[in-house]
């Protein structure tokens, strides 16, 4: 969404490290895949169009959190003694762009295929495939998601410059370069974890909006946040009970919170334990990251994986819908929390939300265009340092991923990706680049590339 959201939802996200590493060694738990009720999804489209065109928030987000409901429901499939939600039961997106995807309705169960988050991969200096990440996340998709993408051939760099030549043979309007539409139905989410100790207290860092700015021109990510709660996953104190941790950096009282406040994934044998390790391993290369995994905390069989953070698109709509969903101690609380229906129970009862129908409404409290933004992925955007984008110097703006919006940074997907100036969070404010409101599809950006509906993981994830 430092490190930009300018790349990819999922999203909104490099190193491959999946659990599934080793699996032909563990018992092999099958799956089904199962989609949304079609009786609820896709919603009709003149309704959400229209709940757009008339400003009407509230519709919204309750359309975004039948999805999260829909979404986390109790699929039919169990794996290692654990009811899926069935989001569980999709396709990841090394099935999709690996070149091995099936649509079969059962397969091999993989909980997570862990990668840097494509928006926190994109460097104020460099693409650096080197750099530690800051969240565990991966991609998944629904069925009609994922065969849209391999059917077509979207999923190989050779299909979509071939493409983009024929386009620049024809000389086609720069509002006509672009790939099929998805089909309706298609949905595409990022997931994002946090590593937890099965014994002891692990500090988890928490968004607060009223968040000041971080000292030292600092992005606001969770490595600067001040407040954590205290993970308790055997829980050995009484929920809600002040205990000391270390907050990052700084030893202070944390509330107590059992692991039933979150979605969580055991490890379960020493297949899943090499795969977290080695990916805490990249991480532990930025000493910022001692919160995550440090000396003496080392993923062990039994520590578990907590849902922090979920992307959701839908292709409902033209230009998709877009919601994305945080964890946080204070669920009910105005205005992330508002309108979440009563039927959503826990854990999935303990994640704010907030949505992006359109770049431009509702208005931001100054007149600029809607933000939505995810703390734990986007929080982070803004350039630390001055730069100079021609000829003219621009400040730094650490602030600028918290004004961002996921529509304005997703409308520009395209093949070849555009990682140079002024495309990229490294050259240009973040209050200009991943939240300008509505963009032209004849501007200037577009010029010599091919759209990919509003979805990063084509360019950046498809296979040569």
């Amino acid at each position: 969404m430092r490190r930009s959201f300018g790349a990819y939802f999922a999203i909104g996200v490099a190193i491959t490290v999946a659990l599934l590493v080793g699996h032909k060694s563990r018992a092999a738990a099958v799956v089904s895949y199962q989609d949304l009720p079609a009786s609820q999804f896709p919603a009709k489209q003149y309704q959400l169009l229209g709940d757009v065109m008339s400003n009407d928030l509230a519709t919204q987000r309750a359309h975004a959190w039948q999805l999260w409901s829909a979404l986390n429901a109790p699929s039919k499939s169990i794996a290692y003694g654990q009811r899926l939600p069935v989001w569980q039961t999709w396709y990841s997106s090394d099935e999709v762009y690996g070149g091995h995807f099936t649509a079969g309705a059962e397969r091999t169960f993989a909980c997570c295929f862990f990668r840097i988050p494509k928006q926190n991969k994109i460097q104020h200096e460099q693409l650096d495939e080197d750099q530690p990440a800051l969240t565990m996340a991966f991609v998944k998709f629904n069925r009609p998601a994922a065969n849209f993408i391999v059917q077509n051939g979207y999923d190989t760099k050779s299909t979509l410059q071939t493409l983009n030549k024929q386009y620049d043979a024809q000389h086609m309007p720069v509002t006509m370069r672009q790939i099929k539409p998805f089909p309706r139905e298609a949905v595409a989410i990022k997931v994002t974890f946090w590593l937890i100790r099965q014994h002891g207290l692990t500090p988890v860092p928490y968004w607060n909006p009223a968040y000041p700015a971080p000292a030292k021109g600092q992005t606001p990510n969770h490595l600067t946040w001040r407040n954590c709660v205290a993970a308790d996953a055997d829980n050995r104190f009484a929920d809600g009970s002040k205990q000391w941790v270390n907050c990052n950096g700084t030893m202070q009282q944390a509330p107590v919170v059992h692991l039933e406040r979150f979605y969580t994934y055991k490890l379960k044998d020493p297949n899943d334990v090499a795969a977290v390790a080695s990916f805490s391993k990249h991480l532990s290369m930025d000493t910022d990251q001692e919160h995550v995994v440090t000396g003496s905390f080392k993923p062990e069989v039994g520590d578990y994986l907590a849902l922090t953070a979920m992307h959701v698109t839908t292709k409902e709509i033209p230009d998709w819908t877009f919601q994305t969903f945080w964890w946080t101690p204070f669920s009910k609380t105005a205005p992330f929390g508002n309108d979440r229906p009563v039927s959503i129970r826990a854990p999935f009862d303990n994640y704010d939300m907030c949505n992006a129908y359109s770049v431009e409404t509702p208005m931001a409290g100054n007149g600029g265009p809607h933000i939505c933004f995810n703390p734990y992925l986007e929080a982070d955007l803004g350039p630390t340092k001055s730069y100079v984008m021609n000829g003219k110097t621009m400040h730094a703006d650490p602030m600028a991923g918290t004004r961002s919006n996921c529509m304005a940074c997703h409308s520009r997907a395209a093949w070849p990706a555009k990682m140079d100036p002024p495309y990229v969070a490294r050259t240009s404010s973040m209050g200009t680049v991943f939240n300008p409101g509505y963009i032209p599809r004849d501007a200037p950006y577009y010029q010599g590339i091919t759209t990919t509906d509003f979805l990063w993981s084509i360019p950046l994830e498809s296979r040569k």
